[in-house]
């Protein structure tokens, strides 16, 4: 139990500080690529299941939440999530989030996560037609 308990601690801790250490203005957008690789054997199917249900019931019940998209490979080896937040303290406060960390260790016994904190510094552009 001791051993669940600091991994799950270590799963919150890994995305706090990784956001901590960027985050220069709470008022700035942010984005989280996170790459999940799967487990020799298991369904990457799951892993995007279990990343719905966790924006179904955590991170949508919070104001700074915009959105996020779930990816799979097409060789079925990685899924990835793409997360945008309004600002940083609002990812912090989910990331420490009890239930985040929940999902968090689920998931883990399906894959490798390897979260990695974004804020803009240029711009899109859309083809006009």
């Amino acid at each position: 139990m001791l051993k669940h308990t600091l991994k799950m601690t270590l799963i919150a801790l890994g995305l706090v500080s990784s956001v901590s250490a960027f985050a220069q203005s709470s008022d700035q957008m942010v984005w989280v690529i996170n790459t999940f690789t799967m487990n020799e054997g298991e369904n990457p199917e799951t892993v995007a299941n279990l990343q719905l249900e966790l924006v179904q019931n955590v991170k949508m019940k919070w104001n700074g939440f915009i959105s996020q998209q779930t990816l799979i490979s097409q060789d079925k080896k990685t899924v990835s999530t793409i997360e945008v937040y309004n600002n940083f303290d609002t990812l912090k406060a989910i990331a420490s989030n009890e239930k985040l960390v929940e999902y968090r260790h689920k998931i883990q016994q399906y894959a490798q996560m390897n979260p990695v904190v974004y804020q803009l510094v240029g711009s899109s552009i859309k083809e006009q037609k």
